[in-house]
C-alpha cells in the first residue's frame, strides 16, 4: 500500500470535511441573515428569495474553496515537483490527477447526502422546484454545479502557486494555517455583511423597475452587472489598441527622423488579443539589425514577468471585492526565432503593467525597468524604446 497517498487523502478528507462545514456555515447565517433583513417580503415571491439565496450559495463556495486550496501544501509540493518537468504536467492535468479534488467532491456529495437539506440547500429548491422538493431532487442539480466550482478553484489556486514562486522564488513559504484563516476570515466577513446590506435594495429595486418580481430583477441585474464587466474589459482593450497605434505612428516619425529602415508592423492591435509567434518588426539602424517583440499586459493591475528563456507569463486575478476568485496565468513565448543572424532582440511591452518582473538564469524574480537585459533579449517600454531609438544608443 501506497502510505503517502493513504496520508494525502486522509489529509485532504480532513480539509474537505472542514472545507463543508465553513462553507455550510456561512451559507446558513447569510441565508439567515438574508431573510431577516428583507424589507418587504411580500414584494417578492419565494421563488425569487429563493433564487438570491442560489446565487449567494454559489459564490460563498467558490471562494470557499478558493480559500481552503490556496494555501494547501499537501497538494502544492506534489504539484510543483511534477510541473518543474516540463510543460506537459501543467495546471489542467494536475487537478484532474489530485487525489484532493475527487476526496473533496466526495466528502461534499457525502455530505450534502447526509445532512437535511434546510442547512444549505433549501434555496435550491426553492427557486428551482417550488413546495415539496427533496434530496432526489437538489442533489443531482446542485453536485454537478458545485464540482464545476471545485475545478475552477483547484485550477485557481494552482495559478496562484504558480504567480506566487516566480515572484517570491526562494523566500519562505508563509504559514499554511495562518492564511487559510485568514482567507476564509474575509470570505465571512463580505458574504454576512452582503447578506445584511444587499436585502434592503431589493423591494426598492423592484418599485423603480416596476417589474412586480424579484426573479425578474435578479435576471435584469445580473444581466446588467454582466455588460458593465464586459464594457469595462472592452474599454481597456480599446485602450491598448489606441496605444499600440498610436507607438506605430510615432516609432515611424522617429524611423525617418534617424534615417532608419522600418519593416512592415506584423498586426500591431491583432497581437493585443492574440499572441504572434516570431518577430513583430525590425528596424535597421546605424549598421546593426533590431529584431522587436511586442506583449501586451491589457490590464495594469497584471503584472508580467520575463525570464532569460524566452518565456514569460502575465498573471491575472478575478476578484469579488476583496476576495480573489480565480487567478488565471498566460503564458508569453517572444522567442523569436525568424530573428535575422546577428540580429539584437528587443521585447517592447506595451500597454505597461504596474509592475513587471525579469528572473535571469534562475535568480529570483526582481522588478525590471526599460532596458533590461535578459540573456539574448533586452527588455524596453514602448516609450524607453522610442527615447532610446531618437537618442541614437538603442541596445
Amino acid at each position: 500500500m501506497n502510505h503517502s497517498l493513504t496520508k494525502n487523502a486522509g489529509r485532504a478528507a480532513v480539509r474537505s470535511l472542514a472545507l463543508f462545514l465553513t462553507f455550510a456555515l456561512i451559507t446558513f447565517v447569510a441565508s439567515l441573515i438574508f431573510r431577516g433583513n428583507l424589507f418587504d417580503e411580500e414584494m417578492l415571491s419565494e421563488r425569487a428569495v429563493g433564487m438570491w439565496n442560489f446565487a449567494f450559495l454559489l459564490f460563498i463556495f467558490e471562494s470557499t474553496c478558493a480559500a481552503w486550496n490556496r494555501h494547501a501544501t499537501s497538494a502544492r509540493e506534489p504539484f510543483f515537483a511534477k510541473y518543474a518537468q516540463g510543460r506537459r504536467f501543467g495546471k489542467v492535468k494536475s487537478v484532474f490527477l489530485s487525489v484532493d479534488l475527487y476526496v473533496e467532491f466526495a466528502c461534499i456529495a457525502l455530505l450534502s447526502a447526509i445532512l437535511p437539506l434546510s442547512l444549505v440547500y433549501d434555496c435550491v429548491g426553492l427557486s428551482l422546484f417550488g413546495e415539496g422538493y427533496g434530496k432526489a431532487q437538489v442533489l443531482p442539480v446542485i453536485l454537478p454545479i458545485l464540482l464545476v466550482l471545485e475545478i475552477l478553484a483547484h485550477l485557481s489556486a494552482r495559478s496562484a502557486w504558480v504567480a506566487e514562486r516566480m515572484q517570491t522564488k526562494g523566500s519562505k513559504d508563509k504559514n499554511e494555517l495562518a492564511q487559510t484563516v485568514k482567507g476564509l476570515a474575509t470570505v465571512a466577513i463580505v458574504y454576512l455583511a452582503a447578506a445584511l446590506v444587499i436585502p434592503w435594495g431589493l423591494p426598492f429595486l423592484v418599485t423603480i423597475g416596476n417589474l412586480g418580481s424579484g426573479a425578474v430583477v435578479f435576471l435584469y441585474i445580473g444581466i446588467a452587472l454582466l455588460v458593465a464587466a464586459l464594457a469595462v474589459v472592452v474599454a481597456f482593450y480599446v485602450r491598448a489598441i489606441l496605444k499600440r497605434r498610436e507607438f506605430v505612428r510615432q516609432l515611424t516619425k522617429v524611423c525617418r527622423e534617424q534615417s532608419a529602415t522600418l519593416s512592415d508592423v506584423k498586426k500591431p492591435c491583432l497581437s493585443v488579443l492574440f499572441q504572434q509567434k516570431g518577430v513583430d518588426f525590425t528596424v535597421e539602424y546605424k549598421g546593426a539589425v533590431h529584431a522587436c517583440k511586442l506583449v501586451a499586459s491589457v490590464f495594469p493591475t497584471s503584472p508580467i514577468g520575463f525570464s532569460d528563456t524566452g518565456e514569460g507569463i502575465r498573471q491575472d486575478t478575478l476578484r469579488l471585492f476583496k476576495i480573489n476568485l480565480l487567478h488565471l496565468n498566460t503564458l508569453l513565448d517572444f522567442r523569436m526565432e525568424d530573428a535575422p543572424a546577428d540580429s539584437r532582440k528587443i521585447v517592447i511591452v506595451l500597454p505597461v503593467p504596474n509592475t513587471v518582473y525579469v528572473s535571469t538564469e534562475g535568480s529570483t524574480p526582481r522588478p525590471a525597468d526599460t532596458g533590461e537585459r535578459m540573456g539574448t533579449y533586452t527588455l524596453y517600454t514602448a516609450t524607453g524604446f522610442l527615447n532610446a531609438l531618437d537618442r541614437g544608443n538603442l541596445g
